[in-house]
């Protein structure tokens, strides 16, 4: 059988397991986007309400009379789809540029790394890991004002005013990806020079240069192809903190803002339902956007590669 042939009939093989999955997906985020309905606490007791798990029949009666595709804030209503792309398309620009720069930095310095797997330098790394994204945004932040003051150098926006700060929220936000990778393809690393055909090419005289452009990235290509999700979760994770605290008018943002509004004397406000299950639908739309075209970029290497 060729071997795109081969290649096509995997591929369909694939699909209902791929829609099946995205179709659990759905499900678990209308069941999610409830919970703050089913879960009430009242004088110190909290009660569960299960029947609010029903709002995700109401709103897929939605979707076709449109009613799904509303908003309040105070007494005005619009539809998602007037304000919607603004916001998305900033989360996108984030998440992409913080998913392609950890992938740009931890992929080469993993492999330059990989015989200083347990050092003191390495060690420091993995603890900076533990540091919480909000504690390492609050410590940036301060760090820039102060710096700002003493010398009246403006090193970087802290917040959003009028145009979308950069070089903070990139930073953190590529920031755990880029530690994850370095000790994934490290230890990746260390694994396929330890190969027999590795250790071979050596005694055949081949230079070590030549070893790891032939044979080791070429391996470790498929590494990364398999982190590929979890880099990409690991950015949308940190966005909900980076969009709150750079005050960036992203979508996430956008659904703590007007899908938790409280109640208002002039009538609206309250929990949203359907509008944090369009935000939560468009967030699952930006990892299958970045992730894919991550996804494919590195088989397109893989390919390249002859790997």
């Amino acid at each position: 059988m060729p071997r795109r042939t081969k290649g096509l009939l995997n591929q369909l093989i694939k699909l209902p397991i791929q829609l099946s999955n995205l179709f659990l997906v759905v499900c678990f985020i209308l069941l999610l986007a409830a919970l703050p309905l089913v879960i009430q606490q009242s004088e110190g007791k909290i009660s569960i309400r299960f029947l609010y798990f029903l709002l995700g029949y109401d709103y897929l009666k939605g979707i076709f009379d449109g009613s799904a595709f509303l908003f309040s804030t105070g007494r005005f209503t619009y539809s998602i789809w007037e304000q919607i792309p603004q916001y998305f398309f900033n989360t996108l620009f984030y998440v992409a540029t913080s998913s392609i720069l950890g992938i740009l930095i931890g992929f080469p310095i993993g492999i330059l790394r990989y015989k200083k797997r347990f050092s003191k330098s390495q060690k420091f790394l993995f603890f900076l890991n533990t540091i919480p994204d909000f504690f390492l945004i609050m410590i940036l932040q301060i760090s820039v004002v102060s710096l700002t003051q003493y010398t009246g150098i403006r090193l970087a926006s802290i917040a959003m005013v009028t145009r979308l700060p950069l070089l903070l929220p990139i930073f953190v936000m590529s920031f755990y990806p880029a530690l994850y990778l370095i000790r994934q393809i490290s230890h990746a690393t260390y694994e396929v020079t330890s190969q027999d055909y590795i250790l071979f090419a050596r005694s055949q005289g081949h230079s070590r240069f030549k070893i790891f452009i032939k044979q080791v990235i070429p391996a470790l290509l498929h590494t990364l192809s398999a982190d590929i999700a979890k880099v990409t979760l690991l950015v949308l994770s940190n966005v909900f903190i980076a969009e709150q605290l750079f005050r960036i008018m992203g979508i996430t943002r956008m659904m703590f803002l007007w899908g938790f509004r409280q109640p208002n004397p002039f009538g609206g406000g309250g929990y949203q339902y359907a509008f944090v299950v369009n935000c939560l639908l468009f967030i699952l739309v930006l990892y299958l956007i970045v992730s894919n075209f991550l996804q494919l970029s590195v088989r397109l290497l893989i390919k390249t590669r002859g790997a």
